[in-house]
Parts: C-alpha cells; structure tokens; sequence
C-alpha cells in the first residue's frame, strides 16, 4: 500500500485515472485530468459560449423583427399621409389655377374699364380744354367762370386767388 512519501496509483478506471499527493489520503485524492477531459471541458465550454450567443442572437432577431413590424406600420401611415397630402396638394393646384384665372378674367374686365375710363377721360379733357380757350380767347364770361357744379361768380375765382 502506499505510505505518506509515496505516490501511489489509484486503481486504474478507465475514465478518470486519480493519483494520490504525497500525504497519500484518499480524501485528498486530485483526478488527473486526461486529454479527453480536456477536451470535453473546452468542449462544453464552447457548448456554452455559443449557447449564449444563439440566445442573444434569438433575442436580438425577435428586437428586429418587433421593430420592423413597428416600422411596417409606420412607413405604411407615411404612406397614406404622403397619398393625402399629395391629393391636398392637387386640389390646391386646381384651386390655384381657378383662382389665376379668376384673377385674368377681373383684370382684364378692369383692364377694360380703365381703357374705357381714359378714352372719356380724353374726351372730357379735350372738351374742357376748348371751353378755356374760348373763354381766354373771348375774356370771360359775363356772369363768371364755369366750375365743377356749377358757374363761379367772378368775385370768388379772384377771391380764391
């Protein structure tokens, strides 16, 4: 048997070989870990890590997914804001181009009366010209002045003067 300077082998399992420590106890005994161990614990720790991993992945894809369903919705109302507004804007189009025609149509029609206004005006013009003319020409008249409605006595035009 093995004593407290010796080293002594466990009886050989064909798993997990154990050597005892230099106190020899078999409470203290430390397995000895073979390749195979080795291998099985980088193993499952790599299990681990990608088993960590594929959950976050999970979840980041379900994040997406929910947040594309939320942008769905949302480009979907944009969509049918942009249809109103761009309806809105095509009334607004055709109201505009009522209103410049609108608009021509009174300019012209104004155009007109004004063109008209200054043809009487003329008229008028010319005719009270000639009436001064003839009145310097002929010194007056005896009564007084012709004024806007109505005749001036002579007396209020020097007045006023």
């Amino acid at each position: 048997m093995a004593t407290k300077d010796t080293k002594a082998l466990i009886p050989f399992t064909p798993f997990k070989p154990m050597v005892l420590n230099n106190a020899a106890s078999w409470s203290s005994a430390v397995p000895k870990k073979t390749p195979l161990d080795a291998l099985r614990d980088t193993l499952s720790t790599f299990e681990t890590a990608l088993s960590s991993k594929l959950d976050t992945l999970i979840s980041d894809n379900a994040t997406l997914r929910a947040a594309h369903a939320e942008s769905m919705v949302e480009n979907e109302r944009l969509r049918t804001s942009n249809a109103e507004l761009a309806a809105s804007v095509r009334a607004l189009g055709a109201s505009l181009a009522d209103s410049r025609a609108e608009n021509s149509a009174r300019l012209l029609y104004g155009l007109r009366n004004a063109e008209h206004a200054a043809r009487e005006n003329r008229v008028l013009l010319r005719d009270l010209a000639e009436r001064l003319e003839r009145v310097e020409f002929e010194g007056g008249y005896e009564g007084g002045f012709p004024a806007i409605g109505g005749w001036a006595p002579r007396e209020a035009i020097e007045e006023a003067k």
